[in-house]
Parts: C-alpha cells; structure tokens; sequence
C-alpha cells in the first residue's frame, strides 16, 4: 500500500524466482530486489543485485549439479515501499526448511563476509574468504545485523542470513535514491566479481553437510534482537511484531 496524503492507492505485484532442486529438502535461498525508486533508473539500487543474481543463476545451473540442498534465486519486488515482495515470499514459504538467506543489495566487488549474527557460520565464512583470496577477500568476518533490506523479514522470522561488504565508487554511494543512479555508473567488473563470489558461497552452502543453522524460535528472535540492539529500530519503523 501506497499512502498519498488523503488516500491509499492499493497494488498488486509479483516476486520471481528460480528454483533449482537439490534432495535434503533444505533451501538455500539468494535474493536482491528489483524494483527502484521512480525518480531514477535504478542502476545501482537495485540493478547491481539484480543484474548479478541472473548470473548467479546461471553458474548454478551451469556448474552446481552436486548440490545437496535446494538453491533458489529470487527477484522480490517492493523493496523500497516497506520490503513487501521478502515479507510475502517469508508468508508463503512458512513451512520451508530455509537453512540461510543471501541478500544483495547495492552490491559491488566483495571485500568481505557479514555473518548477520551468526556465530556457526564465522568458521566456515573465514575459510571461504581464505580460499577467495584472488578476491582480495578480508577473513574479518563481520557478524552485526543491520535493518532495511529484503533479509529482515527472515530474520524476524529466525532464519539466519548473509550479506556481503562490498566496493562501489564514491560516485554510486551518493547517488541512489536519486536522479543520478543511472546505467552508465554500473561497472561491469563489479557485477562480474560479485557474481563469481556470490556463486561460490551458494555452491559451497548448498553442498554443506551441517553448518550448525537453525531457525530461531520466536522468543530467541526476540533476544537476538536486542542483544543487537535493533529493537528501538524496528519500533521506530513499525516493524517490531512481537508484542
């Protein structure tokens, strides 16, 4: 829902996904959204994830034909009006066995790993940015979630997530969510890194035999929350779903 002053326009939208099976019956799941604000081309947020999870696709189904988890990919909509297309696709797939979610938003040529709060996943993000070190990949892994992206809704519903550091130019920092985010800013080596990265993690997660994962329940959502000190956050927004 949309509100303009004094009246609400109501709309209808579509994720899309691309679903490439695996036996366990867990799901490895890499999303970026892309819809964009209207002001601009959308270039870099979110036509950098975009772009880059098509490719991702791709190497999946080209290269991974030993996973053992299921690996899918998806396209959410409605990122910028309140993370509409992660929080219907969380609705939908309540049921899922979801053993992590990759989310990439703005992203440029990695530097490094973000575990979101997930101590069990340090040992096995540490080795894989070891093994990328052609990447230049830092193996400080961070481990602080952050809100405003399309992985919250997981993890308020306990699904534990990665993001990734990234490098983008000064010029596409300051430009997003305004006139200036326009196609001649994307860098085809950024897109061409994070794709070849981002492929790697999900063929290394999906062939995993036991990373430790585990849904949270709804009362340890609520104290790995505040133990990251994001429930003011989420009060402020709205968000908070708990009481």
């Amino acid at each position: 829902y949309i509100a303009t002053h004094s009246h609400c326009a109501e709309l209808e939208s579509a994720n899309a996904v691309a679903t490439f099976p695996g036996p366990s019956g867990r799901k490895i799941v890499i999303g970026a959204h892309f819809d964009s604000w209207d002001v601009s081309q959308g270039a870099i947020d979110n036509g950098l994830g975009t772009a880059v999870l098509f490719e991702v696709a791709r190497l999946v189904h080209r290269f991974v034909p030993d996973r053992k988890h299921t690996i899918e990919c998806v396209w959410f909509n409605g990122e910028e009006l309140g993370l509409w297309g992660a929080k219907k696709y969380v609705e939908k797939h309540a049921s899922d066995d979801i053993a992590v979610v990759i989310n990439m938003d703005m992203i440029g040529t990695p530097t490094g790993f973000n575990a979101m709060g997930n101590d069990t996943l340090l040992p096995f993000l540490r080795a894989l940015a070891r093994d990328l070190n052609g990447f230049g990949m830092s193996t400080e892994i961070g481990n602080q979630p952050w809100t405003n992206s399309d992985h919250m809704p997981f993890i308020m519903n306990g699904i534990p997530t990665i993001t990734l550091y990234a490098r983008l130019d000064e010029a596409m920092g300051r430009t997003y969510h305004d006139f200036p985010d326009t196609f001649d800013k994307v860098s085809k080596r950024y897109l061409s890194d994070a794709a070849a990265v981002v492929g790697v993690l999900a063929a290394e997660l999906s062939r995993s035999e036991n990373l430790g994962l585990r849904r949270r329940t709804r009362e340890q959502t609520v104290s790995f929350l505040r133990k990251f000190r994001l429930e003011d956050i989420l009060r402020r927004e709205g968000e908070w779903i708990f009481e």
